[in-house]
């Protein structure tokens, strides 16, 4: 049976459930074998430490969670006013600015401004909070009931004369990692979690265990430090990722953790492992909320553990982490957004015009395989696109593969393929059966039965041949007259 890593006591299937990343930043993975619930609960504080230094993140993204609400952050326009973001986007002012006076003719004098985002029911919230906050002022200004409804009725007309609309403001926020100095023992639960969530023998991490439950931040500290090694994680999407590696060449054991694909660390939980070699990892995109494969099987040796937890200048590092992070929300306006897609699809043709300039591809998987490499890259390569879900890409890709078919691609082969039987018919008729030139209909009959007959390898290319006889036809009456003096020149040339 099942024992709390904590405590040892075993655990049934009422033990409740521990996300090994916490539910708070959308954790999916989680089990009933390894924490019982009173440690379940007591360590739950450093989840939240986890979950405080990357609000910002999680308040962007909005992921799907088991239970509770994504929370509403702060930021900054350009200006200088707060504005609060709900965890859908959505923003309104934090608090607006406001000023009420008395001129001295006797009339009042109010001036305000406030933000919010697009939206009917934004603007009816923006403009109820302006009003709450005039009414109070006048209320306390002693202003009569005449006046106060003359000013909210006065305030609901200039309201809706004096918006103003910036379809791409710039929200400016903070973050900061470790601000509690507890960050890394957050970060050590979940190394232990995923360890033991492998069913991985207890013996193998006793010290740095034993070291976690007396809350040694100063062990903890001197065993964990932040990780960003170029081409690690995928960067495609935004990821949880974790990565735990059991080495017995290098005698180490050590569990790298990437949260959002911005606060990436790495926990050694033995630096003198003695055991098997153990690669599992494990790694779910946010985006498009589901779990994926991950290569990555890094090899990290004794003589670079001191420097990795000795590096201090993270700063760049971190700093790329965040713009991959939010390449993802960078929605402009909409000529912007259209410009971007007019020129993802210009790409797109290019792309297939060169393919077509190739050896014919001769089946439709193959075609189609091939197509979906040259969408995949033109995605990752444009702003606007790499913004969607995978869900919002693949109806993307169904909805111009339905324009950009296999019998759309062998056009031009169809086209050189009907040309050569049409130049084959004419030579084998110079050479066969020249007297046929002396009858124009004759003539044309039989280049025209040299192509109802012709067949390739490939039966889409045949069927599109069959599909084009009539218009084949039409071109064959049309153009053997325009060259019927060239055919009898070569004839007789062909007789001397």
């Amino acid at each position: 049976m099942a024992k709390c890593f904590i405590c040892g006591c075993e655990l049934d299937e009422n033990t409740k459930p521990e996300h090994i990343i916490p539910n708070g930043i959308g954790g999916k993975l989680k089990s009933k074998e390894i924490l019982c619930d009173k440690h379940n609960n007591e360590l739950f504080e450093l989840d939240q430490i986890i979950c405080k230094d990357l609000e910002n993140h999680t308040n962007r993204l909005n992921p799907s969670r088991d239970n509770g609400t994504n929370p509403a952050t702060s930021y900054e326009l350009p200006s200088g006013e707060k504005v609060t973001m709900k965890p859908n986007g959505e923003y309104y002012a934090t608090k607006p600015e406001i000023e009420v006076n008395k001129t001295e003719n006797g009339k009042i004098e109010i001036k305000y401004s406030t933000y919010y985002s697009t939206g009917s029911q934004h603007k009816e919230f923006a403009l109820n909070q302006l009003k709450d906050i005039v009414e109070g002022v006048c209320r306390k200004n002693n202003f009569s009931e005449d006046v106060i409804k003359r000013e909210l009725d006065k305030l609901e007309e200039t309201f809706e004369k004096s918006i103003q609309t910036d379809f791409n403001p710039m929200l400016k926020g903070q973050f900061q990692f470790n601000s509690s100095g507890r960050l890394f023992l957050g970060l050590a639960k979940i190394a232990l979690d995923y360890y033991f969530y492998n069913k991985l023998p207890k013996i193998d991490v006793d010290e740095f265990l034993n070291k976690f439950k007396e809350q040694d931040i100063t062990y903890i500290n001197q065993n964990t430090n932040y990780y960003y090694e170029d081409n690690l994680f995928k960067k495609d999407s935004i990821y949880h990722t974790i990565i735990l590696n059991g080495d017995s060449n290098n005698n180490l054991l050590y569990c790298i953790i990437s949260l959002y694909g911005v606060l990436n660390c790495i926990v050694f939980l033995n630096r003198n492992y003695a055991g098997n070699d153990i690669l599992k990892t494990y790694s779910y995109d946010l985006r498009n909320r589901e779990v994926v494969n991950i290569n990555s099987n890094p090899t990290i040796t004794q003589n670079m553990v001191e420097n990795i937890l000795k590096r201090k200048e993270l700063f760049d590092k971190i700093k790329n982490a965040q713009n991959t992070f939010m390449s993802f929300f960078k929605y402009g306006s909409k000529e912007e957004l259209q410009k971007d897609f007019e020129k993802f699809a210009k790409k797109l043709d290019n792309d297939i015009k060169e393919l077509q300039k190739k050896p014919m591809i001769n089946s439709i998987e193959e075609y189609e395989n091939a197509f979906q490499q040259i969408f995949n890259k033109n995605v990752q390569q444009n702003k606007t696109l790499k913004q969607l879900t995978k869900y919002e890409l693949t109806g993307l890709f169904r909805t111009i593969q339905q324009s950009i078919t296999y019998d759309f691609y062998l056009q031009p082969y169809i086209l050189h393929t009907t040309n050569k039987i049409i130049v084959d018919a004419i030579i084998d008729i110079l050479l066969n059966n020249p007297e046929l030139l002396d009858s124009d209909e004759i003539l044309i009959n039989k280049i025209y039965e040299f192509y109802a007959s012709a067949k390739t390898n490939n039966e889409t290319v045949n069927k599109l041949l069959q599909s084009n006889q009539e218009k084949v036809k039409e071109y064959i009456k049309d153009f053997i007259p325009k060259i019927k003096t060239q055919l009898i020149h070569y004839r007789s040339c062909l007789n001397k």
